[in-house]
């Protein structure tokens, strides 16, 4: 009879733990799944204004050292910028790149002291279906990080202002967002990023637009070049061929540059890479991203889809392209040729082919001005652009002085560009 007890209670046991689970697991649905998934990579954007703080918008992480994307809109002719994750760390942020056509922008964490921050992950480009489910995580009106749900509710949305085109191919989501969703990231239920919100209908709820994944993947494949954060390059590019059909993604080498040290050690054209340094990747974005962790080697190992193993190597940039990615200016020699075109008198120096407007710095620069001063140096050769490349440091703000053929005279301009 004890025997017999003991049973029933063994049994009534696992009944009720079965039907306790089975509750939890109801609960447990795949929006919860890719919320707990997006929710830590994703962040508030505030800004420091005297004693107050002031909600901007929203965020996502795509790099661990600290990046953050956004749209620019959130974040344009804003400073003392801070960055709040759901763990309630804040951190001070500066916007690094940005891309006013698309409405994007780049944020590097300060302060981190080393540590590796919860990353956002992305989606294929092109891999959504109309009418699947999605969620939205964003900061509506100040709410910090406040999760909504919808569908994808069309494709290829064209986005007007002004009959103005603005944004050609948005994703358009049902989802309910307000004033400080922008930014925040759209996530399908596997917990991947599939667009970033935009801009909503303000006089109807549950109409947004959000910027495709392949947009961002775009911005981020130069953003996140070792031409931008290492000082390096690699001679080729690297590209993301998709297969829309099977829905499928490789990364492809293009473009190898003859006579570079890759072109020389066998790097080719169409090669597909599977892994980086024995990490698996899927994307261009993901080539890049392995990159960035590690800062200090110069040799890559890369596993082919045919199982070979290549050796590819970083090398220092020097010179003009060291100049356009630290300082934003693309440099032509002043042959003169080139200065009797643009009407300045030197047959020495530097013009200005090229600017990257970054955090309305630059403002006073044009095309077809001359290169004169980069702090206290004149700027007239190689060795002065290189002397001044090699000591100037990220973050760093330094007064630039320009030479512009106005009417009668030379005159002098004043800038300050501040080091990438």
């Amino acid at each position: 009879m004890r025997k017999c007890n003991i049973w029933l209670f063994f049994v009534a046991f696992l009944l009720v733990y079965s039907y306790a689970l089975t509750q939890e697991n109801i609960r447990i649905t795949p929006q919860v799944k890719a919320a707990s998934m997006a929710m830590p990579a994703t962040v508030l954007i505030k800004v420091q204004e005297k004693k107050l703080q002031k909600s901007l918008g929203s965020g996502v992480v795509i790099e661990q050292s600290g990046l953050v994307l956004t749209n620019f809109h959130v974040v344009e002719n804003q400073e003392n910028l801070k960055v709040v994750f759901f763990d309630d760390n804040e951190y001070s942020a500066e916007m690094i790149l940005r891309d006013e056509q698309n409405d994007l922008a780049l944020l590097k964490l300060k302060s981190t002291k080393g540590r590796k921050f919860p990353v956002i992950k992305f989606a294929l480009p092109r891999d959504l279906y109309l009418a699947e489910s999605i969620i939205a995580i964003g900061s509506p009106q100040g709410l910090d990080l406040s999760v909504t749900e919808g569908i994808v509710s069309a494709l290829n949305r064209v986005l007007k202002v002004n009959q103005k085109i603005i944004h050609p191919h948005l994703i358009q989501v049902s989802v309910k967002a307000n004033k400080g969703n922008s930014g925040g990231p759209v996530v399908n239920l596997n917990g991947e990023m599939i667009g970033l919100l935009v801009a909503t209908k303000t006089s109807t709820q549950g109409i947004g637009f959000a910027l495709p994944i392949e947009t961002i993947h775009e911005a981020l494949k130069k953003w996140l070049a070792p031409e931008h954060h290492l000082g390096k390059e690699l001679g080729f590019d690297i590209v993301t061929g998709v297969n829309t059909e099977q829905r499928t993604a490789a990364v492809l080498v293009k473009n190898v540059r003859k006579g570079t040290l890759n072109h020389l050690l066998g790097v080719k054209d169409d090669m597909i890479i599977t892994k980086v340094n024995d990490v698996s990747i899927k994307t261009a974005i993901d080539f890049y991203r392995e990159l960035l962790k590690y800062k200090s080697k110069n040799t890559i190992k890369l596993t082919l889809l045919d199982g070979h193993v290549q050796t590819a190597k970083l090398f220092e940039l020097r010179g003009l392209k060291l100049a356009k990615v630290k300082l934003g200016l693309s440099l032509e020699a002043n042959w003169s040729e080139l200065a009797k075109a643009v009407s300045i008198p030197f047959h020495q120096g530097y013009v200005i082919s090229g600017i990257e407007n970054i955090s309305g710095y630059l403002s006073n620069i044009r095309k077809g001005d001359m290169l004169f001063k980069i702090g206290n140096e004149m700027i007239l050769k190689d060795a002065d652009l290189e002397s001044v490349l090699n000591r100037i440091e990220e973050g760093d703000e330094l007064p630039v002085i320009v030479l512009r053929k106005s009417e009668f005279e030379v005159e002098t301009i004043n800038d300050v560009i501040i080091v990438r």
